[in-house]
């Protein structure tokens, strides 16, 4: 059994009736606080994700609330009145550093990275939201700096602490299906469901880019929101939602929901970094993010052999009759059968396939605890992440050893596509060996002022 599936999360799920983590190392125990001493947090992002995050560390000392859209607050800095306001992140570390231990990042993924790494210099501990960082560059950079500075860091990605997903992992682990050579993660549907209706294809002109300028909304500093992208003018149709279309702000599809669906494959299978990546899909303007289905390869792990990860997206899925009826969004195949796992809704078990092969079949029983209370993955998650500061273990979804790999999985997708054709992949030292020039998509460009 993997040892990160089972040391964290297996004991988290049991520490919820009073069991405590495994001691295994990890921080300093200068950095770590004890059991009934509360953590002094900062929450940069309050709106939107940012609300639920917040509401998840909201039993530690707020002391800090960082949003440059005043108009996403709303009431939300009420709830904390003695907790300092700020616009700059930047400002808010530099001003407050003595009173921070940990930053919790739920921004646009455009300045997830440079938010997570300034904390990160700083020696705080660190949630981020998925799909951690804009770039692999970024990802990368987190997870060094992670282990360099030897904090408690964590990917968000609330089922990893579901019990749907533990109960899929664990029948992995039990040898239900056998060994994996297969995996499919995505959306058996147009992934433009998720983006909003305001971002309409009247607004874009030939570039993609609107045609209009118009005013920016009082409460919103538009400077601080562009963070590290290029300079332009406001529009509604980057801000305040539909930014995740956009090239210099968002990760599209694969990285809204990459996170979440290869999690799953991630945490079970222990993958890292793929050996070659080739993505293809409709082009779409140079501003825009497209829809790509993509495939992945993995090298053999120990005694697991190799893998291949097809990733789904604008319709595509596996072959129907893997499926056999069912939807969800990743289905692993292994030699004595498959296991898929669907991520809408915490309460939906796993399901084992051929349903007539294990419609009877006796499974081993759960060591997760009751499934009814078990099931919502958030609030434990979250929970995981305060614990760990305490305790002075890593998450399960720490950015050194899972959220950097994975994070840089999801942004792989679109590096290969803009590369045009398979890359390989030199993950060890983050380079793509046989195209050289298609380094350039492995990160961004900064504006002046946001330099990583």
């Amino acid at each position: 059994m993997s040892s990160r599936f089972s040391r964290r999360r297996f004991v988290q799920s049991m520490s919820l009736a009073g069991v405590g983590y495994w001691a295994t190392g990890g921080i300093a125990p200068a950095a770590s606080k004890s059991a009934n001493e509360k953590i002094n947090v900062a929450i940069i992002g309050v709106g939107g994700q940012g609300s639920a995050n917040m509401s998840g560390v909201a039993g530690e000392n707020i002391v800090a609330l960082c949003d440059v859209d005043e108009r996403r607050v709303g009431k939300k800095y009420e709830r904390y009145p003695n907790a300092a306001k700020y616009k700059d992140f930047r400002k808010m570390l530099d001003e407050m550093d003595r009173e921070i231990d940990a930053v919790v990042v739920t921004t646009p993924d455009h300045t997830h990275g440079p938010a997570s790494i300034t904390a990160l210099e700083m020696g705080k501990h660190v949630h981020c939201d998925k799909p951690l960082a804009h770039n692999v560059y970024e990802c990368r950079l987190m997870a060094n700096l992670a282990r360099e500075k030897d904090v408690v860091t964590q990917l968000g990605v609330e089922h990893n602490a579901a019990w749907h997903q533990m109960r899929a992992v664990e029948l992995y682990r039990a040898g239900v299906i056998g060994k994996v050579r297969e995996v499919h993660c995505g959306q058996v549907r147009p992934s433009e469901y998720i983006y909003p209706a305001d971002l309409k294809p009247s607004l874009l002109a030939e570039s993609g880019r609107p045609k209009d300028t118009p005013p920016v909304p009082a409460g919103l500093d538009w400077d601080l929101w562009l963070g590290p992208a290029p300079w332009r003018p406001y529009h509604p149709a980057y801000c305040p939602h539909s930014w995740r279309v956009w090239r210099d702000f968002g990760t599209g599809f694969a990285g809204n929901f990459g996170c979440h669906m290869m999690d799953f494959p991630f945490t079970a299978l222990d993958l890292r970094y793929p050996t070659s990546v080739e993505a293809t899909g409709k082009a779409v303007p140079y501003e825009r993010l497209p829809a790509a289905c993509a495939r992945f390869e993995f090298p053999a792990r120990g005694e697991m052999p190799p893998v291949t990860l097809y990733w789904h997206d604008g319709g595509s899925g596996p072959p129907a009759d893997l499926l056999e009826g069912e939807t969800g969004t990743c289905l692993m195949v292994g030699e004595k059968g498959r296991i898929l796992v669907r991520h809408a809704k915490d309460e939906q078990d796993p399901i084992l396939l051929p349903k007539a092969q294990f419609r009877d079949a006796k499974l081993p029983e759960t060591q997760l605890g009751d499934a009814e209370t078990n099931r919502r993955g958030f609030p434990r998650h979250m929970r995981e992440f305060t614990d760990c500061i305490r305790s002075g273990d890593k998450t399960a979804t720490d950015f050194a050893n899972f959220g950097g790999p994975l994070g840089e999985a999801a942004r792989l997708i679109h590096t290969a596509f803009y590369a045009g054709e398979k890359i390989e992949w030199d993950g060890e030292n983050m380079r793509i060996t046989n195209l050289p020039d298609a380094n350039q998509y492995v990160r961004r460009e900064y504006r002046k002022g946001w330099e990583l």
